[in-house]
C-alpha cells in the first residue's frame, strides 16, 4: 500500500540502513521495543530526519495502530542558492 501510494503522488521512497538511523542524535523519542526488533532505537524520527538533513523534528513520532509518522523541516534552495 505505502509503496501503491508513493507510485500515485509520485513521491520517492526511501530506506535508510541501520547505521543510517542509528547515527542519529536527535531522537526525540527512542523505543525499546524498536530497539529490540530492529536494532536501532528509532526509525520513523530517525528517518525523518536523516531525509529532511535536519537537526529537529516539526512533528515528533505520532503512533497509530497501523503506522509511526513523524515531521521535519527540509530547507529548500531557491535559483541564488539561499535556503529558506
Amino acid at each position: 500500500a505505502l509503496l501503491r501510494l508513493c507510485e500515485t503522488y509520485r513521491w520517492e521512497f526511501k530506506v535508510y540502513t541501520r547505521d543510517e538511523l542509528a547515527d542519529v542524535q536527535a531522537v526525540e523519542n527512542p523505543s525499546e521495543t524498536v530497539r529490540k526488533w530492529v536494532g536501532v532505537p528509532s526509525v520513523s524520527e530517525a528517518a525523518s530526519l536523516v531525509y529532511a538533513r535536519a537537526d529537529r523534528l516539526l512533528v515528533p513520532k505520532v503512533k497509530s495502530t497501523k503506522a509511526t509518522l513523524a515531521v521535519s523541516r527540509m530547507a529548500f534552495f531557491d535559483r541564488q542558492g539561499d535556503t529558506r
